[in-house]
């Protein structure tokens, strides 16, 4: 009665999950719009890589070979420096490795059923790609790439599964599957 406050309440909403997909959407929104200036299938997937790596994320894009049984690196949002290091040590260029994706239930599921898949474990991921002979353990690509977990998703066209697009990053969570 004497005008002064004698309580208040306080609201607090925790907004972290909020504030990530946020930034996921505008990740995806600045990825779409790149795209659409590209003048075919090539440049549409080396912009999905910049603009991706851009926002924070790093995306590697794999190809189907013509038989469909293995998986080839494209493309490759990781840092020069990194990529470069990461082939010395696996003995090769990327270009020339060959994933059996069949043997990567990962894989396997994003290419025959068709859906993105989180991923939160990459050594299984990286393990198939090692050619024999590499001093180098899954666990240890990982690191080196700085693979904490993937969103790993289906490239397609007209209902055909081409590759795949594995993106990585310390902050993607599985939220960030697409449903």
């Amino acid at each position: 009665p004497d005008g002064k406050p004698a309580s208040f309440i306080s609201v607090q909403r925790d907004i972290t999950d909020r504030k990530h997909s946020e930034a996921m959407l505008r990740a995806l929104n600045a990825t779409s719009l790149a795209m659409t200036s590209a003048e075919g299938p090539d440049e549409v997937l080396e912009l999905a890589v910049k603009t991706l790596a851009s926002s924070g994320l790093t995306a590697d894009l794999m190809m189907l070979d013509d038989s469909h049984d293995t998986l080839s690196y494209i493309a490759s949002g990781t840092d020069p420096a990194v990529l470069l290091q990461t082939e010395r040590l696996l003995g090769t260029a990327m270009a020339r490795i060959k994933v059996p994706y069949r043997r990567i239930p990962a894989l396997r599921y994003a290419i025959d059923d068709g859906h993105p898949i989180f991923v939160d474990d990459p050594t299984a991921l990286l393990a198939e790609s090692i050619p024999r002979g590499s001093h180098i353990t899954s666990a240890n690509l990982a690191k080196t790439l700085g693979m904490t977990q993937s969103v790993v998703s289906p490239l397609m066209d007209e209902g055909e599964v081409f590759g795949v697009c594995s993106i990585h990053s310390k902050s993607i969570q599985r939220t960030d599957v697409p449903t």
